[in-house]
């Protein structure tokens, strides 16, 4: 799971090498690097109970779900 992901040429260049690395270890969803997201762990709140923090909760929802079915694939 790639997590606190910006756009920086050194965050690419590692991305791109785990892709070649490991592709099957990783999950298509991404958290990207989102302020809401260092506030809602400083406060101890989920990031979408933060008014400005929709598109950080989405990622970490999507990353959820993706999570979820890799599980259920796997054990059920």
């Amino acid at each position: 799971m790639i997590n606190d992901m910006d756009r920086s040429v050194n965050h690419d260049k590692a991305l791109k090498s785990l892709e070649n690395t490991v592709p099957d270890l990783l999950f298509e969803n991404k958290i990207m690097h989102r302020p809401p997201l260092d506030t809602a762990t400083t406060d101890g709140i989920p990031v979408w109970e933060l008014r400005y923090g929709h598109v950080a909760a989405k990622e970490v929802e999507a990353v959820l779900e993706e999570l979820l079915e890799k599980w259920a694939k796997r054990w059920h």
